[in-house]
């Protein structure tokens, strides 16, 4: 039998597979658990052999703090944006950056020079009710409308 005759089966068979993946969370972490630690040791060989131009690169790029326990999307969820207004006002510039860097996708550069809380606050409310509320203008449509 000719090789050519189960590529597009397997090709099939891995579209399949992947789309299965997408929709159900718990196989996709039972299926990662193998790849972990050979990523793992792959990132600290590849890290280990690359020392250079990588490590200096990270080391520039400061890590800003997040505060212990701090869920923007729970706040937010229970109390709405003005919640989430309030409980970042008592937040530090450093902490609001880390705030924005861990649970936003409001690039880096937008924020890492701001030095005013009040821009900040601003800019994580609407950075965690974008993220939050992504998705749902499709929440309410039917495919069986008839």
């Amino acid at each position: 039998m000719s090789e050519n005759k189960f590529t597009p089966l397997i090709a099939d068979l891995l579209r399949n597979l992947a789309g299965e993946i997408e929709n159900n969370k718990a196989m996709a972490k039972r299926l990662a658990r193998p790849f972990e630690a050979l990523l793992a040791e792959t990132l600290s060989v590849s890290t280990a052999a690359g020392r250079g131009k990588a490590q200096k690169s990270t080391s520039r790029a400061k890590k800003y703090p997040v505060p212990e326990g701090f869920d923007p999307y729970k706040i937010f969820y229970d109390e709405g944006s003005p919640g989430l207004y309030q409980s970042l006002q008592f937040l530090q510039v450093d902490e609001l950056k880390g705030v924005l860097a861990r649970f936003t996708t409001i690039p880096r550069k937008d924020y890492v020079r701001r030095q005013k809380q009040e821009l900040l606050v601003e800019m994580a409310v609407q950075g965690v009710k974008e993220v939050a509320t992504r998705g749902q203008a499709f929440a309410d449509y039917k495919l069986d409308a008839e």
